[in-house]
């Protein structure tokens, strides 16, 4: 398993998207943007805006890597039948998943790892609590296995690498819109866009994480309904993706 695990690692490493969208873009745009939006920020404002910049920009990592980069790669192998090849050497298709979730779970870790000690020291952040920094990587683990799932789905179903890259990037780029994270605060959209981006876990991390950061408690209700819904439809999906699979395999 070791060994899968790095041959996982080293294969989303060749992922062009998700090396550059996920870890040196959230980088870029953190340099850039956080002086250009602290010249217009009151003092008193700064530490909660600079909070704000650190969680948006953090969230582009799970989404980049995790969720738009591993079903690039996951529909390349889908369609160039690399999975099957492999099942021939007696990894099967739960050996296969199982290495891809912890090399992409490492990814991750290694992005915001790396993200963080590029932009922290410009922030100049406000300490955060103990509570607020569990609490955000427990969102962020939760959120990033929701995005596998989805990502697995899409790409089951797609079996194609255009057509799940149009997919992903679509909804990749819709999250991020309806989310706040495209310069548009999300109360700033049209009300019809605010109920959508309720079902975005994402909007909810961007909004409470710039006001839980200096607490010891919150009510994270409204975090967790999205997580569960985003969750149940990403779930749904996968069951459908494997239904569709397993009587594909019946036929054959």
């Amino acid at each position: 398993m070791k060994q899968l695990i790095k041959y996982e690692f080293r294969n989303l490493l060749g992922n062009f998207f998700g090396i550059f969208f996920g870890i040196a873009f959230p980088i870029l745009m953190t340099n850039i943007l956080h002086p250009v939006i602290m010249s217009k920020v009151p003092e008193a404002a700064q530490g909660s805006a600079s909070v704000q910049i650190y969680i948006t920009n953090l969230l582009m990592v799970p989404l980049a890597m995790m969720f738009v980069g591993f079903s690039a790669l996951f529909s390349q192998e889908l369609e160039n039948d690399v999975t099957i090849r492999m099942q021939l050497f007696g990894i099967n298709e739960s050996q296969q998943m199982k290495a891809k979730m912890v090399a992409q779970g490492l990814s991750v870790v290694v992005g915001i790892s790396i993200y963080s000690l590029f932009t922290l020291p410009i922030l100049n952040l406000p300490k955060p609590t103990i509570f607020a920094v569990i609490s955000l990587v427990i969102a962020i683990i939760i959120l990033s296995i929701i995005l596998f799932i989805l990502s697995f789905s899409i790409a089951l179903l797609a079996k194609k690498f255009s057509v799940t890259y149009g997919i992903t990037m679509t909804l990749y780029f819709g999250m991020m819109v309806f989310s706040g994270m495209m310069g548009i605060e999300t109360q700033d959209l049209p009300k019809v866009f605010q109920y959508i981006s309720k079902g975005f876990p994402t909007s909810f991390i961007v909004s409470d994480f710039k006001e839980v950061w200096t607490l010891t408690s919150y009510n994270f209700a409204p975090l967790i309904q999205s997580l569960l819904f985003f969750g149940a439809v990403s779930g749904l999906v996968c069951y459908g993706a494997l239904a569709q699979r397993k009587r594909k395999l019946e036929n054959f």
